[in-house]
Formats: structure tokens, C-alpha cells, sequence
């Protein structure tokens, strides 16, 4: 199962709160973060996304679970899109976003290597990455 770890504090409900509608676009994949919801604990979150790659096009969530000073993101279990490259790179995108918007935090395990090592174009870059 694709996953990406943050490590330290995290503060989900303002990430929540804070969300904004984003689209990100590479090469012909195009990839969105749709809303995003806080459960009740403010221990998890999740974070509604589509992905287009050519003809496949894959709505499913992202959770982002909390657990002992870690956050992990991944798909939610319930969710059951093709484990697709633009699937693995929402994940890392997701992550990184919930990264930017905590200082301090660091990422941990991950098996997703392959595609987060490519840079997340700057929210300002029209070609690349739209609010």
C-alpha cells in the first residue's frame, strides 16, 4: 500500500481549515485535491482527489492518520483506485502540502520514493500547478 510518514507535530484541523481547492498538472496526468474533512477526534483526515491519467480517471480519498507524533497518508481502505503512478504522486503531493503547513515536521518511511523525489512545482506556476 502506498504511504508517506510525517514525523513531529501536525496539526490536521488546521490544515483542514486552511484547505484549499488545488490542481496539479504533469505532463498529460492531471491530479486534483477536491475537500478535505477532520473526524470528530481530530485524528485523522481526509482529503477527497481525482486523478486523469490519459483515459483512467480515479476519484478516491487520501487518509491521513494520526498516531503517536507520526502522520501517515495513504489511500483510505475503502477507496480502491489502481495503485497508478499519478495515484502514488497524489499521495506524495498530499503529504507534502500537510508538510509546508506544519514547521517543524520532517518526513519518515516511505515507499514512495520514485515520485516524490521530483520537485512539486510552485503554487504560483501556472503551467504546472493552479489554485
Amino acid at each position: 500500500m502506498p504511504h508517506r510518514e510525517i514525523k513531529g507535530s501536525v496539526d490536521l484541523a488546521a490544515f483542514v481549515r486552511d484547505f484549499e481547492v488545488q490542481t496539479l498538472r504533469e505532463g498529460s496526468a492531471v491530479i486534483k485535491m477536491l475537500v478535505a474533512f477532520l473526524a470528530h477526534d481530530q485524528r485523522s483526515a481526509l482529503v477527497e482527489c481525482v486523478v486523469v491519467e490519459g483515459h483512467l480517471r480515479q476519484g478516491f480519498f487520501v487518509l491521513l492518520g494520526q498516531r503517536n507524533e507520526v502522520t501517515v497518508g495513504r489511500v483510505h481502505p475503502r477507496s480502491s483506485p489502481e495503485k497508478s503512478p499519478g495515484v502514488k504522486r497524489c499521495i506524495a503531493w498530499v503529504t507534502e502540502q500537510l508538510h509546508r503547513s506544519n514547521p517543524g515536521s520532517e518526513f519518515g518511511n516511505t515507499n514512495l520514493e520514485e515520485v516524490y523525489r521530483a520537485p512539486f512545482e510552485a503554487a504560483g506556476d501556472e503551467d504546472q500547478q493552479e489554485r
